[in-house]
């Protein structure tokens, strides 16, 4: 499975569980739980209001598509 997104990262710096998360989405925990673990990716609408719950820029919650 190809690691796109590092969400589960992100929350763990954030101090933020999945529950909360999903709560502020109004998203179910299983939704986030399978983005977190990268079985699925949220839509580019739901990854900004990520973004905007957890505080931080989009591009934070996503691997870099090209190492320098």
């Amino acid at each position: 499975m190809e690691m796109i997104n590092c969400i589960q990262a992100v929350l763990i710096r954030k101090k933020m569980s999945q529950k909360e998360l999903a709560r502020l989405m109004g998203k179910s925990l299983n939704s986030i739980s399978s983005m977190c673990t990268n079985k699925s990716q949220p839509h580019l609408k739901d990854l900004k209001k990520m973004a905007e719950a957890l505080d931080v820029d989009v591009r934070e919650l996503l691997f870099p598509s090209k190492k320098n």
